[in-house]
Order: C-alpha cells, then structure tokens, then sequence
C-alpha cells in the first residue's frame, strides 16, 4: 500500500498550474478519471475528518428558507425521491449556496441541485434559454454544448456532449438550479427529467450544518466559509467518502455568481488506511499536519497555504466528536 506522502507525490506530478481541490489530488492518487464538476469550497485553509461511510445532514420539513435565521452554515435543501432518482441532502454548504447530488440509484450520480442564497446568483446565462414553467413559478432552461475526455489514462476519448440546466426563482431573488452532470457521454439527465425533479424541489427552515468536529483556533482573518460531509467525488467512489470536511477563508462577497465557485487555494486529502498516519498519533510534513484518531481508521488532517506551525496550531485546536454518535457533532460556526 503507497503511503499518504507517495500518494499525494504521485497525484501532484500530474497538476496542471493551477492548484487543485482536495477530490481532484485524491481523485487522480487512486486513478479515477473523473472531471470534477461541481467542486465545492472557498478554500484556504480546510479541516477534514473522514469515513468510510457517508452520512446524510438532517433535513429540514418546513417550506420557508430564510425566516429564521441560524448562526452558522445552514441547510434547508430537502431530499427526495423520484423514480430512479434521488436527491440527497446538501453535502457541502458555503454562505452563498448549498449543493447536493442527484443520484441514480442505486449509486450513480447523474446531476446536481445548487441552491443560492437572495442575491446571490446571477440567471444572465439562463435568460437567454429557452422560457419553461417550475410548478408555477417561471423559470428557463439552458442547454449548453461542449467538447470533454473521459476514459481512462492513455485510452482517453473526446466527446461532444450537451448539458442541460434549468433554472428558477424560489423567492425574490433568490435561485434555485438543477444540472445534468458531464461527465461522458452517457451520463446525465435530459431536459425532461430535470423539470420534472424540479417541480418536486422543497425547502425548510434553515438548521445548522453540524461537523463531527470543532473549530478552537482561527488564523487571523479567516473564518469559515464551507462546511459538509463530502463531496460529488467521494459520492461516486465512497472509498472518498468524508464524515465531514470544513474550509476557512478570507471572507468574500458571494454576488454575481453563475455557478458554485470554487476558488484556487490549498487543498486536503484524506485516506483510510493511509501508512504514515498512525492511531491516535500526530506528523506534519510539506504538505499538511495529520493526527489519527485513537481506535478508529480515521485521521484528521488540516493543509493550506500557511506555515507548518500555524497548520498544527489548528489541527491541535480542534475537538473531535463521537464520529458514531451523531448527538455529539458540532454546528458549523466560526
């Protein structure tokens, strides 16, 4: 088995200029040629605790996303299901939106729900798409045309394919979109079905995103910008799967946006297993610090653009919970 540092050795000979996400390092580490879409976070700095098992947020039941609000990072997405489709609830969460996946079961992610907070979003883009009706509600559809590789490494195809979205208000200015993935040729959703999960969109009152961990020291002007359990990524391969994971950054205005944005920064990665992170033991080397947790396979890591003190200084700040007792998780708060 290759140890966490020939892991990330090994994903980051094949980074382009531009700093990766944590999936995408992790992603290219185990092989898994996948582009990723719908990476999530404003991240400086991030903190992750992971599993082998992904758990679902509580999910909210009553239809007002904004009357009362909670400090925090919080969720009002409701899962559902439909057909051979399901909507999870939200697995990564920032000030400006919240996003979740669209699954076909019995595990293939096929689209993505983003939820944006009052004036955040920007529909410019969809208004020049066809005008549709969600529920009663006008909204637009949108079909966009591009040309991908997908396959695996030395056997990589091109592919021109059409990814459709659609698009509308939930509330005054605030909007609510539904993607088709791209990943290949043969995945996504048709425009058909994407009204159709659409129509059945609901939210509830706003409930804190909780972390099986807390936060105790924040570098000087950072304060948390993401919060969730996982990632698109991780939901295809749960070999990835995270029992939370949380980012700390400079805080932005989220305005103007026509997609979840996801700003070049530091990235973490997390293995189970992984040689070189002992139980229960703390290491730092040049890409993070890490301390495993004691009678578990799971370990805490904290990486960013920061000096390897200051990253320890946060992994020692924070306080796991019980990772099988939900009852003892954190909200997400700075």
């Amino acid at each position: 088995m290759e140890s966490l540092h020939e892991l990330l050795a090994d994903a980051r000979g094949e980074l382009p200029p531009n700093p990766l996400d944590l999936d995408e390092i992790s992603a290219r580490g185990r092989k898994i040629i996948r582009r990723r879409r719908w990476s999530v976070g404003a991240a400086a700095v991030a903190v992750t605790l992971a599993a082998a098992s992904l758990f679902p947020f509580v999910r909210p039941s009553h239809p007002d996303p904004a009357a009362s609000p909670v400090p925090g990072l919080v969720t009002s997405l409701q899962g559902f299901t439909s057909g051979d489709y399901q909507v999870e609830a939200s697995i990564m969460v920032t000030p400006a939106y919240e996003v979740a996946p669209i699954v076909q079961r019995p595990a293939r992610v096929v689209g993505s729900v983003e939820v944006y907070r009052p004036g955040a979003f920007d529909p410019r883009v969809f208004r020049t798409g066809t005008p549709i009706t969600i529920g009663s509600t006008p909204g637009f559809l949108h079909v966009a045309t591009s040309t991908i590789r997908y396959g695996p490494n030395g056997n990589q195809k091109l592919a021109e394919i059409k990814r459709a979205a659609v698009a509308w208000p939930y509330a005054d200015d605030a909007w609510a979109v539904l993607r088709s993935a791209d990943d290949g040729p043969d995945d996504g959703l048709s425009a058909e079905t994407l009204q159709q999960l659409a129509a059945q969109f609901t939210l509830g009152p706003p409930a804190p995103v909780r972390l099986p961990f807390r936060i105790g020291y924040l570098p000087p002007g950072l304060t948390l910008q993401a919060a969730g359990r996982t990632s698109l990524d991780a939901v295809r391969d749960t070999t990835l799967g995270r029992l939370g994971e949380a980012t700390l950054a400079q805080p932005r205005p989220f305005t103007g946006l026509t997609g979840t944005v996801t700003p070049s920064g530091v990235t973490i990665i997390e293995q189970h297993q992984a040689e070189g992170v002992r139980r229960g033991a703390t290491a730092c080397d040049s890409y993070g610090c890490y301390r495993g947790l004691p009678g578990t396979d799971l370990y805490l890591g904290v990486t960013g653009k920061l000096p390897t003190t200051e990253l320890r200084q946060i992994l020692d700040g924070v306080t796991a919970a019980n990772p099988s007792d939900r009852t003892t998780w954190f909200p997400a708060q700075s």
